[in-house]
């Protein structure tokens, strides 16, 4: 019984090890664009384990849904509408899923054009919440490049 006990101690310190192996962040380059202007989006990773991470880019660059991102306008200008926001977060298939692997210490960063969920050709004060979440039908049970974010943008 107690030898038990230690090998699920260390099987579970060893999967403790492998969900930390990754950083995840959201961020902007700026946060006021002039109104027509592409404001884009960093996803960034850190691969901080020593094996290969594989993060899942499947629908991209024009159904970030399908790679795990979520996004939802918190506010906006009242005479914006994106009709492409319900578009950007589904999910239509057709073929494989697809990866990138990021090396053992190295970064990768994914870019987003928020043009699929804001109106930029209108002026005012945008704020988004943004996720990136595990799809547990991309191929693999756990993705640790988990991150939450709230995001401010203003178009003059």
């Amino acid at each position: 019984m107690r030898t038990w006990a230690v090998a699920s101690f260390f099987a579970l310190l060893s999967c403790a090890e492998a969900f930390a192996q990754v950083s995840a962040t959201f961020y902007l380059d700026k946060d006021v664009i002039q109104s027509g202007q592409r404001a884009i989006l960093h996803f960034k990773v850190t691969n901080l384990g020593s094996s290969p991470y594989m993060l899942n880019t499947t629908g991209l660059p024009n159904q970030p849904f399908c790679s795990g991102y979520s996004f939802k306008v918190l506010r906006q200008p009242s005479s914006a509408s994106n009709q492409n926001g319900a578009l950007a977060n589904t999910c239509v298939i057709n073929g494989q899923f697809h990866h990138v692997s990021i090396a053992p210490g190295a970064t990768y960063v994914q870019d987003i054009d928020l043009s699929l969920y804001l109106d930029l050709q209108v002026r005012g004060e945008y704020v988004i919440e943004v996720s990136h979440r595990p799809i547990p039908w991309s191929g693999g049970a756990h993705d640790p490049a988990n991150a939450k974010a709230d995001l401010s943008l203003r178009v003059e």
